[in-house]
């Protein structure tokens, strides 16, 4: 029984270091403030592979003025996939100098939990540097066009990319 109890506490100081710790993250999630099309938005940057990797995954709702700003060390055909998300997104992908290269409408997945290999992929056909995830049914608010920019602080957001 002795043995039992030490699982026990040890499973629960586990679980007060892991909880420790995301609130750590989300304390020093890091944002940029972006205008697209004349709207305002503070994007949390997923500058990292980890970052990059979970996303917007298992959140349940995405602020109006709320999303994600992926930033890449280097231009590269990239591919998301709605893994593990319950709201619908709106991706942006943008070329190394800002300007939108491709966009979609992420529709929530029949089984957000189904294999990588069985989810819907969005690509961005031409290599892209970044993209941006929003809250589903912002894309038909901004009317983004091909070849519109998107005015971020590129050469400070590739640096921050590289130094991870």
């Amino acid at each position: 029984m002795a043995g039992r109890r030490c699982l026990i506490v040890t499973g629960a100081a586990a679980a007060v270091v892991a909880l420790a710790a995301c609130a750590d993250r989300a304390a020093s999630v890091a944002t940029q403030r972006v205008s697209i099309a004349g709207q305002r938005f503070e994007l949390e940057l997923a500058l990292d592979d980890l970052d990059q990797y979970q996303g917007l995954s298992e959140r349940d709702s995405i602020d109006p003025d709320g999303g994600m700003l992926f930033v890449f060390s280097a231009p590269a055909k990239l591919e998301f996939v709605m893994r593990r998300c319950y709201v619908p997104i709106d991706l942006i992908f943008l070329n190394s100098n800002g300007y939108v290269i491709k966009t979609y409408r992420m529709p929530v997945e029949r089984d957000p939990h189904a294999p990588h290999s069985q989810l819907q992929k969005y690509r961005s056909v031409h290599p892209a540097q970044f993209a941006i995830e929003l809250r589903g049914g912002t894309l038909d608010q901004l009317k983004l066009k091909i070849a519109d920019t998107i005015d971020l602080p590129l050469e400070k957001l590739k640096k921050m990319a590289k130094s991870r």
